[in-house]
């Protein structure tokens, strides 16, 4: 896909960034860590064979943009309670990415048969994620899936 595009900074800040001076660029660095560390905690290997991977509060794709390649052999799925940020998503990254609005109470709105591997959930949605778990709302419970949580701030947890 060559050239990925950036959000604008306005929605670049919105997701949270470490150098207001260069919103776009930190969202860019940061993004690109934040894939580094799924790598290194589930492997590149894991991302083949149709698995699908949720990014729960994703933003204007702080991660997902930087998982475009891997979205032709699994499926990648996005959803923030931010319209603009996923109007921004889907004008593009979608196809191959598949986004949508989401609202603060639990359902996701994914057919039951979409059990996901890998749920990323930024800081501002971690609240409402595991409020909609307890809810029993299960599209992150795959077998052998992983919840993943990335805060970001002065140090990743």
């Amino acid at each position: 896909m060559g050239e990925l595009p950036l959000p604008p900074a306005e929605l670049a800040r919105r997701v949270g960034v470490l150098d207001q001076d260069d919103p776009v660029g930190s969202f860019d660095a940061m993004g690109a860590h934040m894939r580094q560390m799924v790598l290194n905690l589930q492997g590149s290997d894991w991302f083949s064979g149709g698995r699908r991977v949720l990014d729960f509060g994703c933003g204007s794709g702080k991660l997902l943009r930087h998982f475009v390649g891997e979205a032709e052999d699994c499926e990648f799925i996005g959803c923030d309670i931010d319209e603009p940020s996923i109007d921004w998503l889907r004008e593009h990254f979608s196809p191959p990415l598949n986004v949508f609005v989401c609202g603060e109470k639990p359902d996701l709105a994914l057919p039951d048969e979409h059990r996901l591997g890998v749920c990323d959930v930024g800081v501002h949605a971690f609240d409402r994620a595991l409020g909609r778990l307890a809810a029993g709302d299960s599209s992150c419970a795959a077998a052998r899936g992983s919840f993943y949580v990335h805060v970001s701030g002065p140090r990743d947890v």
